[in-house]
């Protein structure tokens, strides 16, 4: 058998996905002269479309599972194990000295591999406190599994960080318990916070005979701070008109949670929670939900490569900054980028299948064998890349795009500069935040 190039990806999920078949694409064409091997690596066998999870946590009915969750490596079944595998397990170690990925898979027991590459690209992405059953926001590098903060329910914004537990257990359990809550706080003023006590709102409106109280905590005197005032005043405006409470310039600074009977002769817990607030005010709830910032999928990593928060620092080519040449390249929100945002990936996407495929077509030229070892900066250019350069990154400084539905019926956001009108946002995302486009993911 020809020797084959071994591309190893961490992470299928917005990142991971699309460059796989992007490279699976080029180098399955029978006049591309070089050959490659593509190991996926996840620990869900699912791709979930977070996008709609503020929808899909407190409305179970709104969509089918099937919609949101799609088998993986289905969307790769016109590969050979040749060319493709799907490697179920999370990576626990990456060591580019010797080029291996360590994973760990779980089935019946637990078992560790080490994987060889020739290249690598790191799209584990980020994770929110609420999936990792956290109270705070821990950042730099959490470890969920030693973190002395892991004291409350899981609400999977993101999908979970290990094979032990399932997309479909964990959205299963948050389901419940938000359909079983009478009170509600959330914590963050960003677009995750503002859609999910959205989504509660219209549970308010819905069904007023449901005893159900909601409050959002904004550390900032506005919503959505990163948008134009307007566009957080608009937020404010229809959050409260569906009846959800609103607290603005102040912090969480404190959560102790303890379990209490529902009712006085049931066996079932329903967690009570104190939250106080940084003026001293206390908040008791059924169930606190963070949604304040965002957490690198880097603690497998080297903190050689990391910076101070935890996050990949990458050069204008997406490679690795220390492993420049080595054909080790990061893309998506696991990166230092600032702006963790599904277009800004679309942006990052061919950068790294142009850079890519320069390196393995420049490698081959001068090496005695196929696959030879991974390097970069070649030049020799090909459809993603151009002619003669290769393709760079530029994040530019400001949010230009963002839709955030409030509820069903409206929202608000920013485009180019303007303030659309509820309505529009309605359209563009709030009947369905976008979930006919999930499958298309898996399968372009």
């Amino acid at each position: 058998m020809t020797d084959r190039t071994t591309i190893a990806i961490i992470g299928a999920s917005f990142t991971g996905i699309p460059i796989a078949h992007a490279l699976l694409a080029h180098f399955h064409k029978p006049s591309t002269p070089q050959n490659i091997k593509l190991i996926l690596i996840n620990p869900s066998p699912h791709f979930y479309w977070a996008i709609a999870a503020p929808r899909i946590l407190t409305k179970p009915n709104a969509f089918p599972e099937s919609q949101y969750l799609v088998p993986i490596a289905d969307g790769f079944s016109a590969y050979s194990s040749d060319e493709f595998e799907f490697l179920l397990g999370k990576a626990t170690a990456v060591d580019f000295a010797s080029k291996t990925v360590t994973v760990e898979s779980t089935t019946t027991t637990t078992t560790t591999q080490d994987i060889k590459y020739n290249y690598l690209v790191i799209a584990s992405g980020s994770s929110t406190p609420a999936t990792l059953g956290l109270t705070s926001n821990p950042n730099p590098n959490p470890s969920p599994s030693s973190s002395t903060s892991l004291q409350n329910k899981i609400y999977p914004f993101k999908p979970p960080l290990t094979p032990h537990l399932t997309i479909q257990s964990a959205l299963q359990t948050a389901q419940e318990t938000i359909a079983h809550a009478s009170t509600i706080v959330i914590a963050g003023a960003g677009p995750i916070g503002i859609e999910t006590a959205g989504e509660l709102g219209d549970l308010l409106t819905k069904s007023p005979s449901r005893n159900l109280s909601v409050t959002l905590v904004s550390a900032t005197d506005r919503l959505l701070p990163a948008l134009k005032p307007a566009a957080g005043a608009a937020a404010e405006s229809l959050l409260v008109s569906l009846g959800v409470k609103i607290i603005k310039g102040r912090k969480v600074v404190s959560v102790t949670s303890t379990s209490t009977p529902s009712t006085p002769n049931s066996n079932i817990k329903s967690p009570t929670t104190t939250i106080t607030l940084d003026n001293g005010d206390t908040l008791e709830t059924n169930i606190y939900i963070p949604t304040t910032g965002v957490l690198p999928n880097s603690s497998y990593l080297p903190p050689s490569i990391l910076n101070e928060r935890g996050w990949i620092t990458v050069s204008p080519e997406l490679q690795v900054l220390g492993l420049e040449g080595q054909g080790v390249y990061a893309a998506g929100d696991i990166t230092h980028h600032t702006q963790k945002l599904y277009m800004k990936v679309t942006e990052m996407v061919p950068v790294v299948v142009g850079n890519l495929i320069d390196d393995i077509s420049t490698s081959a030229s001068t090496s005695s064998t196929h696959g030879g070892g991974g390097g970069g900066g070649g030049g020799r250019g090909n459809g993603y890349c151009g002619a003669t350069k290769r393709k760079t990154y530029t994040e530019g400084p400001d949010v230009s795009m963002m839709v955030v539905p409030v509820g069903e019926t409206g929202g608000t956001g920013q485009m180019f500069g303007w303030v659309p009108w509820s309505f529009l946002v309605r359209v563009a995302k709030g009947r369905d935040f976008f979930i006919g486009k999930a499958r298309g993911v898996v399968f372009p």
